[in-house]
């Protein structure tokens, strides 16, 4: 094998034989808190538990009070509609009297 090729396959070699000698150094922080997570998940767990606990039942009284806000909105809406249907048959009405009314009209009932 040449020179070139060797130089490279070494240090991957060594780099490969260190690694776990590294990794497992015990003043190593990645590897203390390895040693510790199961430790500092039930640590974490037990301090932010009652937080989670009422984020999640906030979070149902939003979307109860969402649901009841889009209820009384549909309802809301659905009143300014049938308003707006009873103006337009008032100026309707408004316009067919105003044309039975109208001094032309008059002229023509009395003949």
């Amino acid at each position: 094998m040449s020179r070139s090729v060797l130089a490279p396959l070494a240090v991957a070699l060594s780099a490969l034989l260190l690694a776990p000698v590294v990794s497992a150094d015990p003043s190593s922080p990645l590897f203390v808190v390895e040693q510790q997570r199961s430790a500092l998940v039930s640590r974490l767990a037990r301090q932010w538990s009652d937080a989670f606990a009422a984020i999640q039942g906030l979070d149902a009284k939003l979307q109860e009070r969402e649901s009841a806000q889009r209820a009384d909105t549909k309802a809301a809406q659905d009143e300014i509609d049938a308003l707006r249907r009873e103006v337009a048959e008032l100026r309707r009405a408004l316009h067919a009297l105003a044309a039975r009314l109208s001094p032309d009209a008059m002229a023509e009932a009395a003949r």
